[in-house]
């Protein structure tokens, strides 16, 4: 039996079909974390796979946050399954058979807690039939997690992950506790040895200062190569689980499972391993044929990691009440509000047509478009909209200028010409091959003479083209002036065009760097610098990031408009 763990990072974002993700992994026993998917969010393509049955557990805080999901083959139908670790969210109306149970000792949480725990969707258990390699039948418990992260910019997001680790760790020990085998596997956001991070503290008591890592310790029993670090071990308990990878290869280094997706990191193998299938001591040592990091499957910022056992699992003979086939939206006795927004609506099989319509006549002539209540025009007591007058057309058809208008550079001479003409009705726009002419009318003076002299104002009389001037009235003399050239017009376009100054070469390569901007809530924030253009690596790596570094506009210049401006 083939077992696999992968933090998807998004179930609906994946580059391919869901299909193909699940046949390319090729596993009797699929867990996904953070999915980001909630339950009205969940399509019936991703619900339900063909030859699969799916478990979910949702987020019931926000949408397109956490999340976890385990898709068993046919032949691995689990005989339980279960939302969350406290039971809180277990449907009880189903009776004791419908649930794994053995919770443990809970007295140290409150009620609201342990709903608080499971209320963010990280926690899916299927119990299985395993027969082990003798041939023996037991029970197997693979408990799906997405551990939290401790947020610093979250206020009592660490708390909240500690208590997590607390919760998982007395579930799993009471199933160990009723005879069962206990597989953990997920996404447990903490990396456990300085092997397993590409750039650990020196110093190994300031690295396993950290709370989650030294829970994760005291959780997993040692297996070499052995830290100095033994933690306080005074008052710890019998250690039940291992990590099935460091099992197998105690000395592999490099060994990541998540890297920064925004620095590029993949690129120099620069990351974490926090991804992990953890067994129960026994069963490790006696089924287990291997544990891999599959680092070449892309698709998230982590990658998949599997592992390989002697046995096969027994596939049940009835499905768990929360697997999603059951869910009234797939099962045909519920259509979600969306169904009835879409242009063509999709019923297969003749039990959903009965269910839900009645009869084949009352599904043929449903036109969901019907329910969106579009207004039929002739029949509006208002009438049709009213049609433009002649002038209104005409007046919409002289507002669309070429677009060079927008953005050509208008003489100081011609700002203050503008300043005292009137344009008339009978303006008229002229094209000529320099770009859009205007006609403009200048008012007569007290003499009987019409405007000034050009050559007197400060625009060139050179530049201005005698063809392009016309006189639409008699009355008074309209002068219009060609403002652009070709030559002007080009010269235009690669001024709009010539785009932001080249970057700086940085200090290591000699080569570009990109740019950024500050994300992070300060008093920095929106501000441009650039860094060296390669992927974060470690230091030793000639093809990794150097430490350029540079403000695009400079603190200081920074700090001296701040002051003009409060002035």
């Amino acid at each position: 039996m083939k077992i696999l763990t992968w933090n998807i990072n998004g179930i609906r974002a994946c580059k391919q079909p869901l299909k193909a993700e699940l046949a390319d992994l090729s596993s009797d026993i699929i867990c996904l974390q953070e999915t980001k998917v909630t339950r009205h969010q969940l399509d019936e393509e991703t619900a339900i796979q063909d030859g699969y049955n799916s478990f979910f557990s949702f987020s019931r805080k926000k949408s397109g946050y956490s999340g976890v999901a385990t898709y068993c083959k046919e032949h691995a139908t689990p005989v339980r399954a279960e939302e969350g670790l406290s039971g809180a969210l277990s449907d009880k109306t189903r009776g004791i058979e419908g649930i794994i149970g053995h919770y443990g000792d809970l007295s140290e949480f409150t009620d609201e807690e342990l709903i608080n725990l499971d209320s963010e969707g990280r926690a899916v258990l299927t119990e299985h039939q395993y027969r082990d390699s003798s041939g023996e039948t037991k029970h197997l418990v693979v408990i799906n997690v997405y551990c939290p992260r401790a947020d610093p910019d979250r206020e009592g997001r660490l708390d909240y992950k500690l208590q997590f680790y607390k919760l998982l760790q007395t579930r799993a020990e009471a199933l160990i506790q009723a005879k069962k085998h206990v597989i953990i596997l997920g996404d447990f956001n903490v990396s456990h040895k300085p092997i397993d991070h590409c750039d650990p503290d020196a110093d190994e008591e300031k690295f396993y200062a950290k709370q989650s890592r030294r829970w994760l310790e005291n959780f997993l029993q040692d297996t070499p190569p052995c830290s100095k670090y033994q933690g306080d071990s005074s008052h710890q308990k019998a250690k039940h689980f291992v990590d099935t990878f460091r099992f197998f290869h105690p000395h592999q280094e490099n060994a990541f499972t998540c890297w920064s997706t925004g620095t590029g990191a993949r690129q120099t193998n620069y990351g974490t391993r926090i991804d992990y299938i953890v067994s129960d001591v026994k069963l490790c040592q006696e089924e287990f044929e291997d544990c891999e990091i599959l680092q070449d499957f892309e698709g998230s910022d982590h990658c998949p990691v599997s592992a390989l056992m002697k046995g096969h699992s027994i596939a049940s003979d009835k499905l768990p009440g929360i697997c999603t086939k059951f869910m009234p939206e797939f099962l045909g006795k519920q259509q979600k509000l969306s169904v009835f927004f879409k242009k063509d609506v999709k019923v297969s099989g003749s039990n959903r047509v009965e269910q839900n319509c009645g009869s084949q006549e009352n599904l043929n002539s449903f036109k969901p478009q019907n329910l969106l209540g579009k207004r039929n025009i002739a029949m509006s007591k208002f009438g049709p909209p009213a049609k433009k007058s002649k002038m209104q057309q005409k007046t919409s058809s002289k507002k669309n200028a070429s677009i060079t208008t927008y953005f050509k550079r208008t003489p100081p001479g011609i700002q203050s010409l503008e300043s005292d003409v009137c344009q008339t009705d009978s303006q008229e726009q002229l094209s000529s091959a320099g770009g859009v002419i205007d006609s403009m009318r200048r008012p007569q003076l007290d003499d009987g003479n019409t405007c000034r002299d050009m050559t007197q104002s400060s625009v060139d009389v050179s530049s201005i083209s005698s063809s392009s001037l016309s006189c639409k009235d008699k009355s008074v003399d309209t002068k219009c002036i060609s403002v652009m050239s070709n030559k002007k017009a080009a010269s235009s376009w690669r001024d709009i065009f010539k785009g932001p100054p080249p970057a700086p070469l940085c200090k290591g390569h000699k080569e570009p760097c990109v740019l950024r901007t500050v994300k992070k809530v300060g008093p920095n924030l929106g501000k441009q610098f650039y860094v060296c253009n390669k992927p974060e690596g470690h230091k030793s790596n000639p093809e990794a990031r150097c430490g350029h570094f540079e403000w695009v506009v400079s603190l200081k210049k920074m700090k001296l408009d701040k002051t003009l401006d409060e002035k």
